[in-house]
């Protein structure tokens, strides 16, 4: 698959005063649960969580773990303080206390020397994700990378962009910008990943940095966000350019990675028999019983692969009597999917 066109979109900042949140997730504060015990799965378009770092570096994933769960709930828990009906559907984990960020370990096939350089590092990045994740065009992908940046070029915080409608990522460098709170290098990228501000349409799109927007320095898509922490930075201030702005160019709050808080519904999936039932979008992957939540409305393809020796034989419930399992969720959903063995052949 061809390297997604990457549009490069970076932040300097200068100073950043750290703040504390009690939404946010801490790695530490839950344990991991059984399949039989686990809350419902998040359907639909998803973001991953990755830490990743150099083929020659020591892998820091579990020094690294909480402090971008923290992120991730930071993040959330400020969207939902800009948008109450929205915010970004990370890829979460089953834990004791309900629900924590997944954050994927990624080894880089570059070495800390080759991805030191800010030109390509992105790009080298990039795929590197997206060859890790089969090039899905439902997957997003917020990444922190670990490792040594180049002398001069330790303002420039992340890098961010993609395909709006499809696959795109948004790069942490946590050896860069010290001062700089890296849930704002994260947000702010992961604006750029979902569509950010696009070129045409913005009032206040910035002279020489068309990605951006110049109405404020506390919107959080400014070039610039000085003495400002992720609380005190705001989701398009004046509601004009971006998000949920009145124009006829695209508008970042009818992004497909965002989840209605307030719209969930339940797609329940039970497996009769030897077989694997998986959507075509990510949300159902399994062998047994599972419920999965989805925004009202999503339209979701069910696929049934039969194990070896046994056949499928058809579904019952919401898709009784259908060939095909297409839904459009507007209210809660039970399907059955069954499956038989093969029948033997008479010598």
């Amino acid at each position: 698959m061809p390297l997604i066109r990457f549009m490069l979109a970076s932040i300097a900042l200068f100073l950043a005063i750290g703040l504390a949140t009690d939404e946010a997730i801490s790695s530490n504060a839950c344990t991991s649960l059984s399949a039989s015990v686990r809350t419902p799965a998040v359907g639909g378009r998803v973001i991953r969580v990755v830490y990743a770092f150099g083929r020659d570096a020591p892998d820091r994933s579990d020094q690294w773990r909480e402090a971008i769960s923290s992120d991730v709930g930071a993040i959330t828990a400020w969207w939902r303080t800009q948008d109450t009906e929205r915010e970004p559907r990370f890829r979460l984990a089953s834990a004791s206390c309900g629900t924590e960020p997944q954050v994927e370990t990624l080894q880089l096939p570059d070495s800390q020397a080759t991805l030191a350089p800010l030109a390509g590092r992105a790009e080298r990045i990039t795929r590197a994700v997206l060859i890790a994740s089969d090039g899905s065009p439902f997957e997003k992908s917020l990444v922190y990378y670990d490792g040594p940046v180049a002398a001069g070029e330790a303002r420039m915080c992340g890098q961010g962009g993609g395909e709006a409608d499809g696959a795109a990522t948004a790069i942490v460098f946590l050896a860069a910008c010290p001062a700089v709170e890296s849930e704002v290098v994260g947000a702010h990228e992961l604006l750029h990943a979902l569509g950010g501000a696009p070129r045409q349409g913005p009032p206040n799109r910035c002279a020489g940095s068309e990605l951006h927007v110049c109405d404020s320095s506390f919107d959080l898509l400014s070039p610039i966000a000085s003495h400002a922490g992720l609380d005190a930075l705001r989701l398009d201030v004046g509601g004009d350019d971006y998000y949920g702005h009145e124009g006829n160019w695209p508008d970042l709050q009818d992004s497909r990675w965002l989840r209605l808080v307030n719209g969930q519904v339940p797609l329940t999936l039970e497996v009769q028999g030897a077989g694997r039932v998986r959507s075509n979008v990510p949300g159902v992957d399994c062998s047994s019983a599972c419920v999965s939540e989805w925004d009202i409305g999503t339209v979701v393809s069910l696929e049934a692969a039969p194990a070896r020796g046994s056949r499928f034989v058809g579904w019952t419930g919401e898709c009784s009597r259908r060939l095909r399992c297409d839904l459009v969720l507007g209210q809660e959903v039970n399907v059955r999917a069954v499956f038989a063995l093969k029948a033997l052949a008479k010598r």
